[in-house]
């Protein structure tokens, strides 16, 4: 990725990044469910692919945009991002995991695997984009 890259390349390439990855992972997790005679499409599994996708694309865009002018912000902002995707587990996805009162290893990991993607191809991405743009 060249230094001069736009920022709105940069999100493209992220977004592909971030959808291939979700993607594999998707699949990769969908098959040892299946393996474990569990249904892979249980438990919000595909939405929370979905949202994971689309509060990262959201949080990783405002990021590179206020990097400039938000600097020694970022992290803050980075991290209420992280609290937003934990606000919206809470509110819609908790309530369906608890209905019977206990939220099974399955449950937890329908949304905690995307989760953990969406965040290390964040993190990675971030760190290699503001690496290679500091001054010289």
């Amino acid at each position: 990725m060249s230094k001069k890259m736009k920022k709105g390349s940069k999100v493209a390439w992220f977004l592909l990044i971030l959808l291939v990855g979700l993607a594999i992972t998707f699949g990769i997790h969908a098959a040892i469910l299946n393996a474990l005679s569990k249904d892979p499409l249980e438990n919000l599994i595909i939405e929370s692919y979905i949202v994971n996708f689309a509060l990262t694309a959201a949080i990783f865009t405002i990021l590179l945009y206020l990097k400039e002018t938000y600097a020694s912000s970022l992290a803050y902002i980075f991290f209420m991002g992280s609290m937003a995707k934990a606000f919206v587990f809470g509110i819609f996805f908790r309530p369906t995991y608890m209905a019977d009162e206990l939220m099974e290893k399955a449950e937890f990991l329908s949304f905690f695997v995307p989760f953990a993607i969406s965040l290390i191809l964040e993190i990675a991405w971030l760190v290699r984009i503001l690496n290679r743009e500091k001054p010289a």
